[in-house]
């Protein structure tokens, strides 16, 4: 039932009287009947992320918590305290408080108070049941069919006779009637809400190209707008990419890395999105990688994997759908599409890649996918579009981002590339060079994949 205002929340108990009362550490005495309006969107980096993940966990019981924790962090104690101020200023932190299992203080009998009082009366009477001490949380919210109630407030004491005299009490004074106890028999769950305690890891091929990299920059700005509060990183499972990075000062992890960072950050649970096209070797590599964090001896063992495009046969359907949709001047009976991808040399990465291209003919006769390693080649394709009289080539990469390949071996200039082959045989070629990550349809793909995983 959603809240409309909020008069007091306030979980304080005194040991020594036996009460719960309003005190030092949490609100002011005088209850808060108006609900704080929502915070800005407040920008988080992995610094910020590692702060909270800390802070909502176990304060050290030391004399200088904060100091302990920010030198956990790698900061400053004052830099520590500013950022947390700064937080509390624009509503982002409500507060750090101590929290306190009150069945262990003797508070053994709860119940959740409800009243239906009449509009033009009940902030008149949130504000008298705030101020009972022996209330902890008060307030309005919105009755629903078959329970008509719109005042609530969370009641303890020691015992229930206890707790019933403090209802009576409330309701002598507020002039309330009709109210109702609803009593906590047994408690299944209580805590705070955890944040950054998920990860997010993409794992691709990768690329050394600055102008393909504004790709998987693209793929993770939608990845952080659809999952705000999970920690998101990279990993580049080419050796050959990680060397190039590596010699130019921008090195990115390898999944065993990547994953290892978020283990010892604190997640301790994982969705890893492959954005690879197949099931070749290196997504076998990734595969055995996570399944060795999975029965490792470390904490990191919830580590759920995504299947590559080429798995699901709907999937790749959906995929090629939107790639043609970006093609809205086919359509001429001399025209053909053809889509070049790498290729696997691994057994079953190949047989993924023969089963897609087959896929491609039955959804568009005049539809073709090619391998630069491995069958259909660029020679069976050009055959085929022989045979079929094609005029024009829409020429489109078959791969997350135009890099290299793309502006090399498919449409370079030079003799031997794809687009050189097709001119060579008459034909007219029309390029196309947008990666797989430039269709929002193929990126929302992943963003589902990723939800799927993280909902596990």
């Amino acid at each position: 039932l959603p809240a409309v205002r909020r008069f007091k929340i306030a979980a304080v108990f005194d040991a020594a009287t036996g009460w719960g009362r309003v005190g030092v550490g949490t609100q002011n005495s005088e209850p808060n009947h108006a609900a704080a309006p929502p915070a800005a969107p407040t920008a988080m980096d992995e610094r910020h992320r590692a702060v909270v993940r800390l802070l909502q966990g176990d304060l050290a019981v030391c004399p200088d918590p904060f100091g302990a924790a920010a030198r956990r962090l790698g900061m400053e104690p004052p830099e520590l305290m500013e950022l947390l101020a700064g937080w509390k200023a624009r509503g982002v932190l409500r507060r750090v408080c101590l929290v306190v299992r009150h069945q262990t203080l003797g508070f053994a009998a709860n119940c959740l108070c409800v009243w239906r009082a009449p509009p033009e009366t009940v902030e008149a009477a949130g504000l008298v049941v705030a101020r009972d001490p022996r209330v902890t949380h008060c307030y309005e919210r919105r009755p629903a069919p078959g329970f008509p109630f719109n005042l609530f407030a969370m009641l303890h004491a020691h015992t229930r006779r206890e707790a019933l005299a403090a209802f009576r009490s409330i309701e002598a004074e507020t002039g309330l009637v009709d109210g109702r106890t609803l009593w906590s028999v047994r408690e299944f769950k209580k805590s705070s809400p955890v944040f950054f305690s998920q990860g997010l890891l993409l794992a691709a091929a990768g690329t050394s190209s600055a102008e393909a990299r504004a790709v998987f920059d693209r793929i993770e700005a939608a990845a952080r707008a659809s999952f705000p509060l999970v920690d998101i990183r990279w990993a580049f499972t080419s050796a050959g990419v990680r060397r190039k990075l590596e010699r130019a000062g921008t090195p990115v992890q390898t999944a065993e890395q990547a994953l290892s960072a978020l283990q010892a950050d604190g997640i301790r649970r994982v969705a890893v999105v492959s954005l690879h096209l197949s099931e070749g070797m290196e997504y076998g590599e990734l595969a055995r990688t996570v399944d060795a964090f999975r029965n490792g001896a470390g904490p990191l063992k919830d580590v759920a994997l995504g299947r590559p495009l080429l798995a699901d046969a709907a999937v790749w359907e959906r995929v090629v759908r939107d790639v043609l949709a970006g093609l809205p001047g086919r359509g001429e009976s001399g025209d053909v599409v053809v889509l070049a991808a790498h290729g696997s040399p691994d057994p079953r990465g190949a047989a993924s890649f023969r089963r897609a291209a087959e896929a491609c003919r039955r959804i568009d006769a005049r539809l073709f996918l090619g391998m630069m390693i491995g069958s259909p080649s660029l020679d069976d394709v050009l055959r085929e579009c022989r045979r079929l009289g094609a005029v024009r080539v829409w020429l489109a990469p078959c791969l997350v981002a135009a890099g290299y390949s793309v502006s090399h071996e498919i449409a370079g200039d030079g003799k031997d590339s794809w687009k050189s082959r097709f001119e060579q045989a008459g034909m007219h070629v029309l390029l196309v060079p947008r990666g797989l990550g430039e269709h929002d349809g193929v990126v929302s793909l992943w963003m589902e994949e990723a939800g799927r995983l993280i909902d596990e």
